[in-house]
Protein backbone atom coordinates (compact mmCIF):
# COMPACT_ATOMS: atom_id res chain seq x y z
CA UNK A 1 0.00 0.00 0.00
CA UNK A 2 3.03 2.28 0.47
CA UNK A 3 4.51 1.47 -2.58
CA UNK A 4 1.49 2.78 -3.90
CA UNK A 5 1.59 6.00 -2.84
CA UNK A 6 4.50 7.00 -4.88
CA UNK A 7 2.68 5.90 -7.62
CA UNK A 8 -0.24 8.47 -6.89
CA UNK A 9 2.23 11.27 -5.93
CA UNK A 10 3.98 10.84 -9.29
CA UNK A 11 0.60 11.10 -11.04
CA UNK A 12 0.42 14.32 -8.74
CA UNK A 13 3.29 15.75 -9.52
CA UNK A 14 2.87 15.06 -13.41
CA UNK A 15 -0.08 17.09 -13.28
CA UNK A 16 1.88 20.04 -11.38
CA UNK A 17 0.81 22.31 -14.30
CA UNK A 18 -2.75 21.66 -14.44
CA UNK A 19 -5.37 23.90 -12.61
CA UNK A 20 -6.44 21.00 -10.53
CA UNK A 21 -2.97 20.09 -9.13
CA UNK A 22 -0.39 23.07 -7.49
CA UNK A 23 2.55 23.15 -4.90
CA UNK A 24 3.61 25.44 -3.09
CA UNK A 25 7.00 26.11 -2.35
CA UNK A 26 7.16 24.23 1.50
CA UNK A 27 5.21 21.63 0.55
CA UNK A 28 7.63 20.80 -1.86
CA UNK A 29 10.56 20.87 0.01
CA UNK A 30 8.21 18.72 2.68
CA UNK A 31 8.14 15.60 0.08
CA UNK A 32 11.22 15.94 -1.00
CA UNK A 33 13.46 15.59 2.54
CA UNK A 34 10.82 13.94 4.10
CA UNK A 35 9.79 10.81 1.44
CA UNK A 36 11.34 11.20 -2.27
CA UNK A 37 15.16 12.12 -1.18
CA UNK A 38 15.56 9.47 1.64
CA UNK A 39 13.49 6.51 -0.32
CA UNK A 40 15.86 7.64 -3.31
CA UNK A 41 19.14 6.19 -1.63
CA UNK A 42 20.01 3.02 -1.18
CA UNK A 43 18.68 0.76 1.34
CA UNK A 44 19.70 -3.28 1.98
CA UNK A 45 16.95 -5.32 0.16
CA UNK A 46 14.53 -6.29 -2.19
CA UNK A 47 11.78 -4.25 -1.24
CA UNK A 48 13.80 -1.07 -0.17
CA UNK A 49 14.93 -1.27 -4.34
CA UNK A 50 11.24 -1.28 -4.83
CA UNK A 51 10.79 1.85 -3.33
CA UNK A 52 13.97 3.16 -4.34
CA UNK A 53 12.43 2.95 -8.49
CA UNK A 54 9.10 4.32 -6.90
CA UNK A 55 10.91 7.06 -4.98
CA UNK A 56 13.88 7.58 -8.09
CA UNK A 57 10.31 8.17 -10.88
CA UNK A 58 9.13 10.83 -8.41
CA UNK A 59 12.32 12.97 -8.05
CA UNK A 60 12.19 12.83 -12.05
CA UNK A 61 8.78 14.34 -12.00
CA UNK A 62 9.89 16.67 -9.92
CA UNK A 63 13.11 17.34 -12.00
CA UNK A 64 11.34 17.72 -15.37
CA UNK A 65 8.45 19.81 -14.05
CA UNK A 66 10.27 23.76 -14.88
CA UNK A 67 7.46 25.03 -12.92
CA UNK A 68 8.17 22.97 -9.84
CA UNK A 69 11.96 23.72 -9.96
CA UNK A 70 11.32 27.11 -10.27
CA UNK A 71 9.27 28.15 -7.65
CA UNK A 72 11.53 25.68 -5.27
CA UNK A 73 15.27 26.88 -6.72
CA UNK A 74 14.68 30.47 -7.70
CA UNK A 75 18.19 31.26 -6.53
CA UNK A 76 21.70 30.29 -5.78
CA UNK A 77 20.91 31.12 -2.12
CA UNK A 78 17.76 29.24 -2.16
CA UNK A 79 17.55 26.18 -0.01
CA UNK A 80 21.40 25.12 -0.40
CA UNK A 81 21.20 22.28 1.86
CA UNK A 82 18.24 20.78 0.08
CA UNK A 83 20.05 21.27 -3.28
CA UNK A 84 22.92 20.19 -2.04
CA UNK A 85 20.70 16.49 -0.87
CA UNK A 86 19.21 16.41 -4.15
CA UNK A 87 22.45 16.49 -6.09
CA UNK A 88 24.30 13.96 -4.00
CA UNK A 89 21.13 11.38 -4.35
CA UNK A 90 21.22 12.23 -8.03
CA UNK A 91 24.79 11.45 -8.37
CA UNK A 92 24.34 8.24 -6.24
CA UNK A 93 21.69 7.02 -8.21
CA UNK A 94 24.04 6.35 -11.26
CA UNK A 95 26.15 3.77 -9.23
CA UNK A 96 23.18 1.35 -8.95
CA UNK A 97 22.80 -2.02 -10.05
CA UNK A 98 19.54 -1.09 -11.53
CA UNK A 99 19.47 -0.02 -14.61
CA UNK A 100 16.23 1.93 -14.55
CA UNK A 101 17.08 4.12 -11.74
CA UNK A 102 20.82 4.52 -13.62
CA UNK A 103 18.77 5.40 -17.07
CA UNK A 104 16.54 7.35 -15.05
CA UNK A 105 19.46 9.41 -13.57
CA UNK A 106 21.21 10.32 -16.98
CA UNK A 107 18.47 11.48 -18.27
CA UNK A 108 18.33 13.60 -15.00
CA UNK A 109 21.52 15.46 -16.26
CA UNK A 110 20.01 17.94 -18.48
CA UNK A 111 18.25 19.14 -15.67
CA UNK A 112 20.21 18.95 -13.15
CA UNK A 113 22.43 21.67 -15.32
CA UNK A 114 20.18 24.54 -15.18
CA UNK A 115 19.93 24.62 -10.99
CA UNK A 116 22.03 26.74 -9.46
CA UNK A 117 24.40 23.87 -8.17
CA UNK A 118 28.16 24.40 -7.38
CA UNK A 119 30.77 23.66 -9.51
CA UNK A 120 31.83 20.55 -6.91
CA UNK A 121 28.55 19.34 -7.78
CA UNK A 122 28.43 20.17 -11.90
CA UNK A 123 31.78 18.62 -12.04
CA UNK A 124 30.85 14.99 -10.26
CA UNK A 125 27.93 15.01 -12.14
CA UNK A 126 29.56 14.86 -15.15
CA UNK A 127 32.25 12.38 -14.09
CA UNK A 128 29.79 9.93 -13.65
CA UNK A 129 27.52 11.15 -16.59
CA UNK A 130 30.87 10.29 -18.64
CA UNK A 131 31.33 7.26 -16.59
CA UNK A 132 27.87 5.92 -18.41
CA UNK A 133 29.39 5.49 -21.44
CA UNK A 134 30.61 2.49 -20.38
CA UNK A 135 27.52 0.91 -19.19
CA UNK A 136 26.27 -2.47 -20.27
CA UNK A 137 23.11 -1.29 -21.55
CA UNK A 138 23.13 0.16 -24.81
CA UNK A 139 20.08 2.47 -23.96
CA UNK A 140 22.02 3.80 -21.21
CA UNK A 141 25.14 4.72 -22.88
CA UNK A 142 22.94 6.05 -25.94
CA UNK A 143 20.81 8.10 -23.22
CA UNK A 144 24.25 9.20 -21.96
CA UNK A 145 25.12 10.78 -24.92
CA UNK A 146 21.63 11.98 -25.78
CA UNK A 147 21.82 13.74 -21.92
CA UNK A 148 25.67 15.42 -23.31
CA UNK A 149 23.84 16.69 -26.62
CA UNK A 150 20.78 18.57 -24.60
CA UNK A 151 23.27 19.81 -21.88
CA UNK A 152 25.80 21.67 -24.45
CA UNK A 153 22.11 22.98 -26.45
CA UNK A 154 21.04 24.24 -23.07
CA UNK A 155 24.50 25.96 -22.58
CA UNK A 156 24.24 27.71 -25.92
CA UNK A 157 20.71 28.61 -25.36
CA UNK A 158 21.25 30.78 -22.48
CA UNK A 159 19.21 27.91 -20.53
CA UNK A 160 22.57 27.39 -17.98
CA UNK A 161 22.57 30.39 -15.86
CA UNK A 162 24.47 29.62 -13.10
CA UNK A 163 28.01 30.92 -13.82
CA UNK A 164 29.83 28.14 -11.82
CA UNK A 165 28.03 25.86 -14.14
CA UNK A 166 28.89 27.28 -17.01
CA UNK A 167 32.62 27.29 -16.06
CA UNK A 168 32.56 23.80 -15.63
CA UNK A 169 31.14 22.99 -18.80
CA UNK A 170 33.29 24.53 -20.72
CA UNK A 171 36.99 24.36 -19.09
CA UNK A 172 39.33 23.47 -21.80
CA UNK A 173 40.32 20.50 -19.67
CA UNK A 174 37.28 18.92 -19.15
CA UNK A 175 36.02 19.10 -21.84
CA UNK A 176 39.23 17.87 -24.06
CA UNK A 177 38.90 14.92 -21.58
CA UNK A 178 35.14 14.42 -22.43
CA UNK A 179 35.39 15.04 -25.95
CA UNK A 180 38.57 12.24 -25.93
CA UNK A 181 35.78 9.78 -24.63
CA UNK A 182 33.28 10.46 -26.62
CA UNK A 183 35.52 9.53 -29.69
CA UNK A 184 36.28 6.44 -28.50
CA UNK A 185 32.85 5.61 -28.70
CA UNK A 186 31.71 7.27 -31.44
CA UNK A 187 34.08 4.38 -32.66
CA UNK A 188 31.10 1.87 -31.45
CA UNK A 189 29.81 -1.13 -33.23
CA UNK A 190 26.43 0.23 -32.30
CA UNK A 191 25.11 2.41 -35.10
CA UNK A 192 22.71 4.17 -32.68
CA UNK A 193 25.09 5.25 -30.41
CA UNK A 194 27.84 6.31 -33.20
CA UNK A 195 25.31 8.70 -34.22
CA UNK A 196 24.33 9.56 -30.57
CA UNK A 197 28.00 10.70 -29.61
CA UNK A 198 28.30 12.37 -33.02
CA UNK A 199 24.99 14.73 -32.77
CA UNK A 200 26.77 15.49 -28.84
CA UNK A 201 30.20 16.12 -30.38
CA UNK A 202 28.64 18.58 -32.81
CA UNK A 203 27.35 20.64 -29.92
CA UNK A 204 30.52 20.43 -28.19
CA UNK A 205 32.21 21.84 -31.04
CA UNK A 206 30.07 24.85 -31.11
CA UNK A 207 31.86 26.12 -27.36
CA UNK A 208 35.34 24.99 -28.85
CA UNK A 209 35.66 23.95 -32.10
CA UNK A 210 39.38 23.50 -32.40
CA UNK A 211 39.75 21.48 -30.00
CA UNK A 212 37.00 18.75 -31.16
CA UNK A 213 38.98 18.94 -34.62
CA UNK A 214 41.86 18.60 -32.84
CA UNK A 215 41.27 15.84 -31.19
CA UNK A 216 38.88 13.85 -33.98
CA UNK A 217 42.05 14.27 -36.03
CA UNK A 218 44.39 12.26 -33.98
CA UNK A 219 42.16 9.51 -33.66
CA UNK A 220 40.41 9.79 -37.27
CA UNK A 221 43.25 6.87 -38.58
CA UNK A 222 42.34 4.51 -35.60
CA UNK A 223 38.28 4.61 -36.20
CA UNK A 224 36.70 1.93 -38.54
CA UNK A 225 34.79 4.08 -40.48
CA UNK A 226 35.67 7.96 -41.33
CA UNK A 227 32.39 8.63 -42.00
CA UNK A 228 31.74 10.23 -38.40
CA UNK A 229 34.88 12.14 -38.04
CA UNK A 230 35.30 13.06 -41.71
CA UNK A 231 31.72 14.89 -40.85
CA UNK A 232 33.42 17.02 -37.40
CA UNK A 233 36.40 18.34 -39.48
CA UNK A 234 34.11 19.38 -41.94
CA UNK A 235 32.87 22.27 -39.55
Amino acid sequence: NNLRLFTVLNTFILSADSNSVAFSPAQLEILLRSVILPHSNWWKGQCALQFRRAASGCLAAVMTRQSLRKSLFTSPDAEPGLLSSLMETVVGCYDTDDADIRYSAVRLAPHCVVLPITADHTKEMMKELMAKFDDARDLIRIGTANALQTIYCQLLQGLVQEQRVKDVLTDRSLLQEWVKTCLIHMDDTNGELQEAVYHALLEMAKIHKELVCDETSKVRFKHHTFYWCDKLLAL
